[in-house]
């Protein structure tokens, strides 16, 4: 479970009508946590500060979250205001925003769903990072807490799944592509891009995109994942487009993706899934890892014609 400070002496009162409405952001000079780790689903509870102290008021869960970076300030507040649809006017008069430098950085924004209005004490041992989050996992830490409802919509009793896992049913695999595709098409069109081509079956991306604005034709890579995280499996190929100069890769990482089965246990379609954007996309050799290896033999030794014959034992 994630941790959130909301100072009210800086930012205002929060109550459970404003939380309805409500978008929060940070804009950071360096990757901070949880900036490529919140996917939607993920609980967060809110700790409110003032003057008469702090506590731990809402439990919420994560939706609409966006990972991206950003090159200067405008470029930041571009990026926010298609993904949240608040204008320039509210986003420079948030405190927070007005308060922010030119310069480049990460972007995580993200909305509240399920509120549940507590009241509980901000633990002693509860650590906050400097930049206002923190993460406690320990189940038995937080029911002393008093936090029962931890773990998240998306986990299951095996535990939650992180990343992209490996689906190994050729029609659940083919789903969970279609509908990433369908909610990357759909995001597209709403944050002002035209004429999208799907080219995924002759190019190392999966769509090409125009933003009818500028007329700048990006390619955009599209990962579908049933898990809560955005751990996902890139190719060779995909990683060397991406470090094209110019930054002209977009990444749309479509998690939450649920599987509908006939009662035969057949995947007839998929539904659900949150769109999580980076912008551009360009992996580092430090975020990459790898999954498998390729075998190329060196040297051949034929095979023996005959059996070798085993020792008897007596």
């Amino acid at each position: 479970m994630y941790f959130h400070v909301h100072d009210e002496r800086k930012l205002g009162p929060l109550d459970t009508a404003r939380l309805r409405d409500e978008w929060f952001w940070n804009l950071w000079s360096r990757r901070l946590q949880p900036f490529g780790q919140l996917a939607g689903g993920d609980k967060i509870a809110l700790i409110v500060s003032n003057a008469e102290g702090s506590t731990i008021r809402f439990i919420v869960s994560a939706r609409e979250v966006l990972n991206s970076t950003f090159v200067d300030r405008r470029d930041a507040l571009t990026k926010l205001s298609a993904h949240t649809k608040l204008t320039r006017a509210q986003l420079n008069s948030n405190p927070y925003t007005s308060g922010q430098a030119e310069r480049s950085g990460y972007l995580l924004a993200w909305r509240p769903s399920e509120i549940q209005a507590i009241e509980l004490p901000r633990p002693g041992e509860l650590v906050i990072w400097r930049h206002g989050w923190g993460r406690e996992e320990n189940l038995d830490r937080l029911r002393k807490w008093g936090i029962r409802d931890a773990r998240g919509t998306s986990s299951k009793k095996s535990g939650p799944v992180r990343g992209q896992g490996w689906q190994t049913n050729i029609e659940a695999k083919r789903a969970i592509e279609l509908r990433a595709m369908d909610k990357a098409r759909r995001w597209l069109v709403a944050a002002g891009y035209r004429h999208v081509v799907d080219v995924s079956t002759r190019r190392s991306w999966d769509y090409e995109a125009k933003r009818t604005a500028t007329g700048t034709v990006r390619h955009v890579e599209v990962k579908g994942l049933t898990g809560t995280g955005l751990d996902c499996l890139v190719t060779r190929n995909e990683v060397k487009a991406a470090a094209t100069p110019g930054g002209s890769t977009l990444l749309l990482i479509v998690n939450g993706i649920r599987l509908r089965q006939d009662a035969g246990g057949t995947t007839t379609s998929a539904i659900g899934g949150s769109v999580h954007v980076f912008d551009p996309w360009t992996p580092r050799d430090s975020e990459l890892r790898p999954e498998t290896y390729r075998w190329t033999p060196t040297s051949r030794k034929s095979a023996p014609r005959k059996t070798p014959r085993l020792p008897r034992h007596k």
